[in-house]
């Protein structure tokens, strides 16, 4: 089977098992993800920074590091700003399994020095 369809598969059977009970969250701060957003959904991710192409790929890194989800060239969008100094970077859509893989998909963006806002 070939790669990108074994890890689509994989990562539908991932999103396959029931989600916690809210109960068992309650360690967790509680964020307005959790009562607007139903899981699995498909959603896109959002970094503005510094660095240019480097930026947009560590990006990419970041966010199949903790989703383990391939990302194609068609799912990358990014754009300059006006004077050039700053890069946005749209990964998406992508299918997320809870508002933990969110989370650490923003904390993981945020860890990079050049990464001035997270949308």
């Amino acid at each position: 089977m070939e790669p990108l369809r074994w890890a689509a598969l994989m990562a539908i059977l991932r999103c396959s098992l029931p989600p916690l009970p809210l109960s068992w969250r309650t360690k967790i701060r509680p964020t307005r993800s959790i009562t607007v957003n139903t899981y699995p959904m498909f959603r896109g991710f959002t970094a503005i920074g510094t660095g240019g192409d480097d930026f947009v790929q560590d990006m990419v890194a970041a966010v199949v590091s903790v989703l383990q989800q391939p990302i194609l060239q068609e799912q990358v969008t990014q754009r300059l700003s006006s004077r050039g100094k700053y890069v946005s970077v749209y990964i998406g859509p992508i299918r997320v399994c809870s508002v933990e893989e969110v989370q650490a998909v923003y904390s993981v963006m945020r860890r990079d020095d050049r990464t001035k806002f997270l949308l």
